[in-house]
């Protein structure tokens, strides 16, 4: 088949970014023909929180078209994707602010390439944060799909999405393959200054901080945690999406100045492994969820996770010893879990080779086609 996808790729920095980067060539790798059409301007400067948008040293955007706030080049990238012909227009979805281009897009596309099927891909069923007139703009992104991919049950069963679409596959968040080889414990923790296996535990908070994603909770746990033999410190790693101050006077009024380290700050693909590395288990202390990027590196990694029972989270750990789920903005029953997992044996091999196979970029490929090619049979 012939593919157009329509979102953000590398450089842009950021794990929709990654995903996109790595579908495109899953998709190649099933013999599929290609066309990724990046955003020229993915958020205005005013509009975003983090310190750049772009990942340095990489090389320069792919087809650089989409601008989110021109409506001149929306025409554009709809004329270049319909001059591809495509069988297959495939959109992913996370942020409402980027409907207006998305929705204005795609439906230029359907008139000038009728035969494409144009199928969204939804990270989620609505903004994380409140967002004036999200739903409304989301349920107008979907009226003009010929159908949809979500990477979590609780996504497609979501009222915003429920019943509005003509067909919905439910996939999965593959497991990341692009991150370098996890480096030992040892090095780890004296590259991150953190203390040695034998006399602390380590756990890890990794991506981007927002309000919906429970640092505080986990802050709050931290010292609930403190009765083992040995004790534990939280790594936080990285940008901060919001006021760090609230996150400042928790670390000080809950005396956890020598049990946290920070590093807030976009953490760069090469010291990925170092941060799990370091890790004897990583947190996702969320308040709510549709699924997780950061649950799909640690798979990849090898690591257990512990994880509030919210969401896409949950579908990871079916039938599986990967990790623990927990209530979720409870800091007795996180603390409680990590605990718990602390204790656990370590993964089993075999098992852990069994759920990367099942979450692989292979199979997710091969999942979301195969409607497609039998449709185009």
């Amino acid at each position: 088949m012939r593919i157009a996808v329509i979102s953000v790729f590398p450089p842009y920095r950021g794990g929709i970014a990654q995903f996109n980067a790595s579908m495109c060539e899953a998709f190649e790798s099933e013999g599929h023909a290609l066309l990724r059409v990046n955003f020229s301007r993915q958020y205005p400067r005013l509009l975003f929180p983090g310190k750049s948008q772009l990942e340095e040293g990489l090389n320069e955007l792919e087809n650089p078209l989409l601008d989110s706030i021109n409506p001149i080049s929306w025409s554009k990238t709809a004329d270049f994707v319909a001059e591809f012909s495509p069988d297959l227009v495939v959109v992913p979805f996370w942020q409402p602010l980027l409907l207006p281009a998305l929705t204005t897009t795609i439906k230029r596309i359907k008139t000038k390439a009728p035969a494409a099927d144009v199928i969204g891909l939804l990270h989620n069923a609505t903004s994380h944060e409140s967002q004036t007139f999200a739903t409304y703009l989301v349920r107008r992104f979907l009226r003009h799909l010929d159908g949809a991919w979500t990477l979590s049950e609780a996504v497609a069963a979501h009222p915003v999405v429920m019943g509005k679409l003509n067909r919905t596959k439910v996939l999965f968040h593959p497991v990341y393959n692009h991150f370098p080889d996890l480096r030992n414990q040892s090095e780890s923790r004296e590259k991150l200054a953190l203390p040695c296996e034998a006399d602390a535990h380590v756990i890890l908070f990794f991506g981007l901080i927002r309000a919906y994603k429970g640092l505080d909770v986990l802050m709050k746990a931290l010292p609930l945690m403190q009765s083992t033999g040995k004790p534990v410190h939280l790594v936080i790693a990285g940008e901060c999406y919001e006021d760090w101050t609230k996150y400042e006077e928790a670390i000080e009024l809950l005396n956890l100045d020598s049990f946290v380290h920070i590093h807030a700050e976009f953490i760069a693909n090469e010291d990925v492994p170092y941060f799990f590395g370091a890790a004897d288990l990583v947190c996702l202390p969320y308040r709510s969820a549709s699924q997780s990027g950061v649950t799909a590196i640690a798979i990849q990694y090898g690591k257990p996770v512990v994880a509030s029972a919210v969401g896409g989270l949950v579908e990871y750990f079916k039938d599986n010893s990967l990790g623990t789920l927990c209530e979720p903005n409870d800091p007795e029953a996180l603390a409680n879990a990590v605990l718990k997992q602390l204790r656990a044996p370590a993964l089993n091999a075999i098992e852990l080779e069994s759920v990367q196979r099942r979450f692989s970029w292979k199979a997710f490929a091969q999942e979301a086609l195969s409607q497609e090619e039998a449709t185009k049979a």
